[in-house]
């Protein structure tokens, strides 16, 4: 068994669950097979930190963590458009987004 399937088989297995709670699991699940940026990613990062060097410490960071939140999300939302547009093309309706 797939480990998407081992991931929701207990909700599935409860008479109700909601949707946003299955969602987030699969993203969890997404998350564990999939811990590592892409090599461009990471030369992105690279750039983005030799750039921020030059800055003070606090806004370094401040930078940073908000690069990080935005680059986070965006993967977040684009996995779960991606299990929208499957289920879709699967069964032609979409669980509402998180």
């Amino acid at each position: 068994m797939n480990d998407y399937m081992k991931a929701i088989l207990p909700y599935l297995k409860e008479e109700t669950f909601e949707a946003q709670t299955l969602q987030a699991q699969l993203y969890r699940c997404y998350q564990t097979l999939h811990p590592y940026d892409s090599d461009t990613v990471k030369a992105c990062f690279s750039q983005l930190d030799s750039i921020l060097q030059k800055l003070p410490l606090r806004e370094y960071d401040q930078i940073w963590d908000l690069t990080c939140m935005i680059s986070g999300e965006c993967e977040r939302a684009a996995f779960l458009e991606g299990l929208c547009v499957g289920i879709q093309l699967s069964f032609g309706e979409c669980l509402p987004p998180l």
